[in-house]
This record gives structure tokens, sequence and C-alpha cells, in this order.
């Protein structure tokens, strides 16, 4: 089977490594592009493996044929579009066919050469200093990027992010809000995203804002550098229940990314810094060489001034070529998750899918919340029954003692 590196045609009938064959249901043409492979499955739909009329390879997410015809589903591709025009190329899949008018949507993205975060340490293990370094900046310049755009990404996670030659790429806005957004493309009383990865804000029903991106940020660098979720693996109410309650488990992690990992993942959204601010952290420059963040009250200044050491070499770009080179020579084939739960998982180079798991926080004292054994991938959720990959959260019920929990801002 080819590897990543290897060029996407399936004129043979041999697919890249870890794309899968269509299924006897799927289209074999949509929008001109014919289709020879799976890429991943999600919310919304199937991200197939396609060939423009030239021959090249792209990328063509496509609704579900049963759910033809669904306007709300339409109208989260055209907030998807939207979503995608508005972040630089170099950060994200670049948009090349808008199809959400039509009676199947379907949008038609750059196919990118690499593999995701998760399957490069799922098959090879957590990365080298120095890789994790770049990495860590990587990310954090296209999350620099996609807030100036005014975006709220509300999905970062390991499988959401592409290793690529040229520096990391944030995919799937499937899910992505405006920030001045009160909520996304959900429902009252929903909380849309990948058990594991969730930012304790949004599990107490509070709207995303740019800072949920910071908590996601701080879980993928967190897996990346020891191999698992820093708040462990279970059922979806577990996994949120650490989340929101618990410390999160960095044994492991190189010390130069210790301290701000955790600031990323403090409770407090107001406690976490800035996508810029991080890249500061890490001695790395902004995107165009400025910084948006408003002046630091003091406090921050002396609490983070000590997170890194003064001068971290970062060289993102040769750095990560090391490391999608040296997986793909010892990993050709990565291993392919098992299909189902609500939480999409890419099965291929691309999948520009999200996870849309349902979330039922129960009110629990923090000495309630187990902390088990870490895993390298969040566990199936389990619990609520979903409806369309979504369902309905289940608020805090105010309390007597301890555990008490009232009615938070507006749901998103």
């Amino acid at each position: 089977m080819r590897t990543s590196s290897t060029s996407a045609d399936g004129e043979d009938g041999v697919l890249p490594s870890g794309v899968r064959h269509l299924d006897p249901d799927d289209p074999h043409e949509i929008g001109g592009y014919r289709l020879v492979g799976r890429l991943g499955t999600g919310g919304m739909g199937v991200v197939y493996l396609g060939r423009d009329p030239l021959g090249g390879p792209v990328a063509v997410k496509a609704a579900y044929g049963a759910m033809t015809g669904d306007d709300e589903l339409r109208r989260r591709f055209e907030a998807e579009a939207a979503a995608v025009r508005r972040v630089p190329a170099a950060c994200t899949a670049r948009l090349l066919v808008d199809g959400a008018d039509r009676l199947r949507p379907y949008l038609v993205t750059e196919y990118i050469e690499g593999r995701s975060l998760e399957q490069i340490v799922r098959t090879g293990g957590p990365l080298e200093p120095e890789q994790l370094r770049a990495l860590a900046a990587g990310v954090g310049r296209a999350l620099t990027a996609i807030h100036r755009a005014g975006l709220v990404h509300r999905d970062l996670k390991p499988a959401n992010i592409l290793l690529t030659l040229t520096g990391p790429r944030v995919i799937d806005f499937g899910i992505a809000q405006t920030v001045d957004a009160s909520g996304g493309p959900t429902g009252p009383g929903m909380v849309v995203g990948s058990p594991g990865w969730i930012a304790p804000e949004r599990l107490h029903r509070r709207p995303a804002i740019p800072a949920s991106d910071v908590f996601g940020w701080g879980c993928l660098v967190a897996y990346a550098g020891t191999g698992r979720n820093p708040f462990g693996s279970g059922d979806v109410d577990e996994l949120a229940q650490r989340i929101m309650y618990a410390p999160p488990d960095l044994d492991g992690l190189d010390d130069a990314l210790r301290g701000p990992v955790a600031a990323a993942l403090a409770k407090d959204p107001a406690e976490r810094p800035a996508a810029d601010e991080l890249l500061g952290l890490l001695g790395s420059t902004p995107p165009g060489g400025r910084s948006g963040t408003k002046e630091l009250p003091a406090g921050r200044r002396r609490r983070w001034a000590t997170l890194v050491p003064a001068s971290v070499a970062l060289t993102t770009a040769a750095v990560l070529a090391a490391v999608i080179a040296t997986t793909a020579a010892d990993h050709g084939s990565p291993r392919v998750p098992p299909a189902g739960g609500s939480s999409a998982t890419p099965t291929g180079n691309q999948a520009a899918t999200h996870g849309e798991a349902p979330v039922r926080p129960r009110a629990a004292h923090p000495a309630e919340a187990p902390h088990g054994p870490a895993a390298t991938h969040a566990a199936r959720p389990g619990g609520a029954t979903p409806v369309n990959g979504r369902a309905k959260v289940k608020p805090k019920q105010k309390g007597k003692g301890k555990g008490k929990g009232g009615p938070g801002p507006p749901p998103e």
C-alpha cells in the first residue's frame, strides 16, 4: 500500500495509505469530480478522495445521500464554505468549489499531501522535543491566523491537524463560528465537538470563544508529546467531568512546553493565553510579524514570563518534514481506527469532517471526577442518544451544599 507521500492517483486501484475504497452505495462522481476513495466520515457527510478533470487529486466533502434536501445541513455547508474563505490558504485546505446550494450539498478543497497528527502519534508514538516545539508553534501560528480572521474553530484536535512539508494545516471548519456569534450552527442546549477535546466553558453550556480553541491547542500538544489525551479515556460523561474539574495529566511532557500547555488548559478561559501570546512564549513570530494582543495585566505577564526558556529555536517546516519522512518510512500503513460512534475520525490523509459527540455533563464535586488511565485517543461516546450526531445537554441543576450549579450564560 502506498504511503501518504505517494501521488493520490488510484489509477491502478491501489489507494494511498489509509484511504478506503468506495462503499457500494457511494457515488462515483460529484460536481464533475471522479471519486476514487473515502478519506473520512462525520456528522455532516463523507469526505472523498477525488480527481479533477485534469487528473489532479482533490478532497470532496458531500452530504450523506439520506440527508439530501435537508435545509439545515445546507446552511451548515454554506457556513463552512464561508469560514474556509476567511482563513489564509497557508493554514488550511483551500476551497476550490462551493456546491452548498445543490440538492446534495458538497464542497471541493485542495487535497493536502500529509498525515494527521493523530495518525503520526498513533503509529509512531510521541514526538521528539524539537519536533513537538515546532508543532506547537506551527499550530499556534495557524490558530492566530484563524482568530484574526474572526473565527473560532471549535473542533481543534489531533485528527484535524495535518502535518505537511510547509507546516501544520488546520482542517474541518464544519462547526466553526464567528467570534462575535453567541453560538454556532447548532441548536439550544447542545454541545458539539469531540469527546476529550471540548473546553470546560462549553461543557458548562457557555459559548465558544477563541480561548476555547487555545484549550484545544493545549490538549493536542500534550497528546503529541505524551501519546495520550491529557484527560484520559472513558465515555463522554467521564471525559467531561475530568475536563471540568480534574487537573490534566502532563507527566512526561517536554519541560519547555509544560508551562504553556498548563496555562492553555486552565479551567477559566480568562486565565488562558491568547493564541499569539502562546507564540510569544514559544519564541515564534505571529503571522505577519505583528501582535494583535492587547497589553497584558502585570500579573499575567509575570506568571507567563517564566513558563519557557528565554530562547527556543523553532524551524517548523524543516522539523515537521523530518517527522513526516520518518513516520512514512517506519509506518507506511497506518492503523485505521474502528468505525462507529458520533466522533469523526479520519481514515486517510485528509478528513475534513468534524466530530459531533453528545455530551451530558452531570453535576459532580471535583472529588467525584475519576481520572483513569489515559489513552491515545478519545473513547467511544456513550450515554446520550444522538440525533443526527447531536444530543441535548443536560444542564446542571441547582443543588444543596457541594456541587451547586445554576443556569449559566445562554447555551450554544
